[in-house]
């Protein structure tokens, strides 16, 4: 799955979670440094997220993502109120079937303090990188 795809899809996950009052893409909260992403808000604050994507060996831009399934990935926050935790756990409670696994990186064990995002790696072979800006 391309970034085009999943980003308003894991907008719209986020949107429906609880205690989500507004999401919206990068764009149109005035953010102009980051071509792809979305930014939450909660009654804690905004949070903003940069999407990145590598996609997987011999795949292209100009030709479709490879349709590859497989049993969806699980996330389960292990407790903590990290934003990574929190999305990674929004990613996980939809078991996507192109999803093979999801990372959160406050939660490695070679994590580096205060840098929080998640990768999500899809079945064929992709991954996108969801790294929070602010």
């Amino acid at each position: 799955m391309r970034n085009a795809e999943f980003v308003p899809l894991l907008m719209e996950l986020t949107r429906a979670s609880p205690g989500v009052t507004g999401v919206q893409t990068l764009a149109d909260a005035g953010e102009s440094r980051y071509p792809l992403g979305f930014t939450v808000t909660t009654a804690s604050g905004e949070s903003r997220w940069q999407a990145m994507q590598r996609l997987g060996d011999n795949e292209t831009h100009d030709a479709p993502a490879p349709d590859i399934n497989g049993r969806g990935a699980v996330w389960k926050d292990p407790g903590g109120r990290s934003g990574d935790a929190w999305l990674a756990a929004v990613i996980g409670r939809a078991q996507l079937p192109v999803i093979r696994d999801i990372v959160c990186w406050s939660r490695r064990p070679d994590g580096r303090e205060g840098e929080e995002g998640v990768t999500v790696r899809f079945h064929n072979g992709a991954r996108t990188f969801l790294r929070r800006i602010s």
